[in-house]
């Protein structure tokens, strides 16, 4: 079976990535600006890959690594090499506008990059690991797995942490290794190594383990105020990256709001007031990008147009058969390739069928 990264291939990914404006930033880091148009076809980018990573802070690292469609081999892990403290001027920046918000990811360059794989494979070793609330960027986990224990409830509640990775400094990243059995001056080290200007940066392989680690406070706590809020209704919490979801048959479920927003602001972080949102069953519910009234289903207009982009690209291979520098034919190929997998990700048996014309077209573009 085909990865991700054979339908995609990895030059599609340096095509766009050279898209970005490169300029020299302050302590002689690179930084690489990208349009509001350039940002909004970034986003497109990831939305077709949100099967297994979260849109909004999926890194850099990760993207190139689905791409692949690389398994990662666990080498024995020893001891992590530091070397020198971290500057700015070991990462590149990405700054990506969108609605007149800039977002930006700090890429590390290779040899730092390389540090925090060390890092992260250590960590991972010594059976350190996020809390089972959490979906986001941990193995055998998704928006779907997220997305299934909120289905067919009367009531779903979601919350969002508003600048999650700002909001962890490198104090609070010392703080919990140590708390998760790392000795001081290794937590330092790490605490040192995978953080920029203080705080984890968006971009960094080793910034989704670090935050999960971090949130694994906030996630009992949220657990453990669902359990005691309403005995005779259980309630279900999931957080994926910086997405806190909560459901439940119980019709006051957003009675809960204010307690939540306490626990959350107790554990160093703050709610993203404009991005709650009280769900219930009498209108569509929509988790993560996936509708979960009845079932976890990708949204019907999704589906539609895939279909009608398909049927598109066949009358086109066709007609008129695919040139070699027909680059924008290969660019939408793959990119209905990768819905298609992302609704075979959600639903096997509409995505067959997806994947069925995915073949149809190829065969016809080879004759």
């Amino acid at each position: 079976m085909e990865t991700i990264g054979n339908l995609f291939g990895l030059g599609f990914v340096q095509k766009f990535l050279k898209k970005g404006k490169k300029s020299g930033g302050s302590d002689g880091q690179d930084i690489v600006t990208f349009s509001s148009v350039e940002a909004r076809a970034y986003r497109s980018l990831l939305l077709r890959l949100n099967s297994d990573f979260s849109l909004s802070l999926m890194t850099f690292e990760s993207l190139l690594n689905f791409f692949y469609g690389k398994e990662r081999k666990m080498e024995t892990p020893v001891r992590p090499d530091f070397g020198e403290d971290v500057k700015t001027s070991d990462y590149r920046i990405y700054r990506l506008e969108h609605n007149g918000k800039v977002r930006e990811i700090a890429e590390p360059k290779p040899e730092l990059k390389k540090k925090q794989r060390q890092i992260l494979h250590w960590l991972c070793a010594r059976g350190i690991g996020a809390s089972k609330y959490a979906h986001g960027f941990v193995r055998g986990k998704s928006t779907v797995t997220a997305a299934k224990l909120h289905t067919g409830k009367n009531v779903i509640l979601k919350m969002d942490i508003k600048d999650f990775f700002p909001s962890i400094s490198k104090q609070r990243v010392l703080h919990t290794l140590m708390k998760e059995g790392i000795e001081k001056e290794i937590a330092e080290n790490i605490a040192e190594t995978c953080t920029l200007n203080n705080y984890l940066p968006q971009g960094a392989p080793t910034s989704p383990f670090l935050s999960n680690l971090v949130a694994k406070s906030l996630d009992y706590r949220l657990a453990g105020l669902c359990r005691s809020w309403a005995p005779t209704f259980k309630i279900y919490y999931t957080r994926y990256a910086d997405d806190l979801i909560f459901s439940s048959n119980l019709r006051k479920l957003n009675h809960m709001i204010p307690a939540i927003m306490r626990i959350v602001e107790q554990e160093g972080f703050k709610v993203n007031h404009a991005k709650t949102r009280v769900l219930r069953n009498s209108n569509r519910q929509k988790v993560l990008g996936l509708v979960v009234n009845d079932k976890v289903n990708v949204k019907r207009d999704y589906w539609r147009n895939l279909r009608a982009e398909m049927h598109q690209l066949k009358l086109k291979a066709r007609n008129e058969g695919k040139l070699p520098s027909d680059s924008l034919f290969s660019n939408r190929l793959a990119e209905v390739t990768g819905k298609a997998a992302y609704i075979f990700g959600v639903n096997r048996e509409r995505g067959r069928q997806f994947m069925r014309e995915v073949k149809e077209i190829k065969k016809l573009v080879a004759q």
